[in-house]
């Protein structure tokens, strides 16, 4: 039985009621303690590196979309919109990027922990006050802002105990606009069978971001509406570990759970130190897709009979791909996937919260 098979605000009731039931009352918060990391670094670091100088920010993305027009499994890439979208979207990524590289050090450096965060309060201030992609974003753009939301919000709470009053309330307004917004865009019920963005991996992703702001901006009504999308995307996982939006995506569709797959396993941190409860169910569930993307990435043969095509990108995977693992391995103790992953150690990924080997690898 699907839960969306009868009426969408009777299951969203429910779940707002559970989850007000098993929240705690103070504020959301991290599924780590930067404070502890920080202490935990006991190597003496060098002198900070300058602070880079502010980024313009960017007050709409209007580029489309990489893929062919026309192809209903969007997996095939049209090398001249990749072009245009790349162009686009890099100020956005480019800032990602600074962010974590200035967050990390505030965790790995201590003894520059309080410049370094200056610094990302800084960069965060500037874009919120310049209402960074809160402009007539495209399908596109909208997806960037998204995971930018995210990148901003858990850099922004990994040094929110050094920024003052007034940044505070500028960046988390920000924040708190964005989040807002992509509950707007992704709240709207429709039928889980059907084949679209609020269904899909886009769907898991702006759980995330209403997450994260959530937590970022103090929001708990934000924060729990992220966490009712998640559990509802856990009942996405059928009984082989498979997301059938995504085997739409024909070559792509490995590539596509893999993507999945990071959001949910953050989210799940975020639900276990945030005292949600997640059913033994669901938690299965999200073990069996952990599963299929590991085992499918060294053997894609039931994607390639499901799906008819050959499965693209590098098998087996290597590197930033199993930066996955670092999160599932805070959850679930696993020798094999330890074995797996340790070689590509460590793991940072810009929308998942930077150096995640930092973060996690200690969380059990």
């Amino acid at each position: 039985m699907t839960l969306f098979g009868g009426s969408s605000s009777w299951w969203l009731t429910v779940v707002s009621l559970t989850l007000a039931a098993t929240s705690v009352a103070a504020a959301p918060r991290l599924p780590y303690d930067p404070q502890q990391i920080r202490v935990a670094q006991a190597v003496a670091s060098a002198p900070p590196v300058p602070c880079p100088a502010l980024v313009p920010p960017p007050r709409e993305l209007s580029h489309g979309s990489r893929y062919r027009p026309g192809d209903g499994t969007a997996s095939t890439v049209d090398p001249e919109r990749l072009a245009a979208a790349e162009r686009a979207v890099k100020p956005v990524r480019d800032f990602n990027r600074l962010l974590w590289n200035l967050a990390d050090r505030s965790l790995r450096e201590p003894q520059s922990a309080a410049f370094y965060a200056d610094c990302v309060l800084g960069h965060l201030d500037h874009w919120a006050s310049g209402g960074a992609v809160t402009g007539s974003n495209s399908f596109a753009g909208n997806a960037e802002r998204k995971w930018n939301s995210i990148a901003a919000a858990l850099a922004y709470l990994d040094v929110r105990a050094y920024a003052d009053e007034a940044r505070s309330q500028r960046i988390e307004a920000w924040l708190a606009r964005t989040g807002h917004d992509v509950k707007r865009r992704y709240g709207v019920p429709i039928p889980a069978a059907v084949f679209s963005s609020l269904n899909n991996n886009h769907a898991y992703w702006a759980a995330l971001s209403a997450v994260s702001t959530g937590a970022a901006a103090s929001d708990r009504a934000l924060f729990h509406w992220g966490m009712s999308r998640f559990l509802r995307a856990l009942d996405d996982i059928d009984e082989h570990g498979l997301l059938r939006h995504e085997l739409r995506r024909g070559s792509l569709a490995l590539q596509y759970h893999r993507f999945s797959l990071g959001p949910l396993l953050l989210l799940r941190l975020f639900a276990l130190h945030n005292e949600v409860a997640v059913s033994a169910a669901r938690d299965a569930a999200l073990r069996r897709l952990a599963d299929r993307v590991l085992h499918g990435g060294l053997d894609p043969s039931m994607f390639e009979q499901l799906t008819g095509k050959e499965q693209t990108g590098p098998l087996p995977p290597a590197g930033h791909q199993y930066a996955w693992g670092e999160l599932a391995l805070a959850l679930w103790p696993d020798t094999s996937l330890e074995a797996r992953i340790a070689p590509y150690r460590p793991f940072r990924h810009v929308w998942l919260g930077g150096d995640l080997t930092l973060r996690y690898r200690n969380a059990n």
